[in-house]
């Protein structure tokens, strides 16, 4: 199974910001599924388990995940069979988007509604441990101790508890009723899907939707993420629009870049950022061998290490 991931929205290189993701929301949900010789159907099992992440390498290439489940559930033989499986993890808020916020419905309707969300997929081998219960006690205090960790000290209402709290028969009791399940991860898929893809006008009213519209706590997660994750829109937000030529040579053109827009001025570069840009923000954008393209048409260049500042 892989993930339907367009280059826009793809984001799986950025191994950091998806266990980021996972730490802030470690309910994931499990996946497996097996064949069958007796049916032409793979049999697919889902549960819903809290994940900790135990150990990353230095490169970030080595990553564990671990949890433990009951011991009657049905995936358990399967996992052992199996031995892969994929986590989905989802971030804290997702939201729908309507077609009505889009600069682009003033134009000419030709839009739809869409949802935003970002979510990691997590491919891995599985190991079931069963019946070792030193494995099983280090896993659950690992596991006790991350979450316990993450609880708000300024609020606290009651003190951080730990498993050595509880009673050791008791424990040992509640040992036998579960497994371990430990995930070597194989691959991360990371997908954020924040309107990279539209003008930065649409953007700036999806933005505006989630402040005024939704509000909150979610308005204001779903806003930053919205402008966290599309090309250049700390720049392209300005309130002035600039014109840099970064080249430290005369006819290096290819630096040429564009920083940001305002009202009627359209800025424009022919450099790698640039075409990048230009795909993101569509008809605002003009390309000519890296010279800038003002509202008339005329041509302008700043100087190699200058910016031209537009009105």
């Amino acid at each position: 199974m892989v993930l339907y991931n367009p280059k826009e929205f793809n984001k799986s290189n950025d191994t950091k910001e998806a266990l980021e993701l996972i730490k802030a929301n470690p309910l994931g949900l499990l996946i497996s599924a097996e064949s069958s010789f007796l049916s032409k159907e793979s049999q697919i099992e889902l549960t819903h388990l809290p994940f900790t992440i135990r150990s990353v390498s230095e490169d970030g290439s080595d990553i564990v995940l671990i949890t433990h489940m009951a011991k009657g559930n049905d995936q358990v033989p399967q996992l052992e069979s199996a031995k892969k499986c994929i986590v989905v993890f989802n971030s804290k808020y997702d939201s729908y988007v309507s077609a009505s916020w889009y600069e682009q419905k003033k134009v000419n309707h030709k839009i739809v509604s869409t949802w935003d969300y970002a979510t990691v997929h997590a491919h891995g081998e599985v190991r079931i441990v069963r019946d070792d219960k030193d494995f099983t006690l280090k896993l659950l205090e690992d596991v006790v101790d991350d979450h316990e960790s993450n609880r708000p000290k300024e609020t606290l209402v009651e003190d951080v508890w730990k498993v050595s709290d509880a009673p050791k028969p008791y424990i040992d009791i509640m040992m036998k009723g579960i497994v371990g399940v430990e995930i070597k991860l194989t691959k991360l898929e990371y997908k954020v899907k924040m309107n990279q893809n539209r003008p930065i006008g649409d953007v700036k009213k999806i933005i505006q939707g989630y402040q005024n519209e939704i509000g909150g706590e979610k308005g204001k997660f779903m806003s930053e993420l919205t402008e966290t994750n599309y090309p250049g829109y700390d720049l392209l937000g300005l309130s002035t629009s600039y014109l840099c030529n970064t080249s430290s040579r005369k006819e290096n053109s290819n630096e040429l870049l564009s920083l940001s827009l305002s009202g009627r001025d359209t800025y424009v570069v022919d450099s790698i950022i640039g075409r990048k840009l230009q795909q993101r923000v569509g008809k605002l954008f003009k390309v000519n061998k890296g010279f800038g393209i003002t509202a008339d048409d005329s041509f302008r260049r700043p100087p190699p290490g200058q910016c031209f500042v537009g009105a």
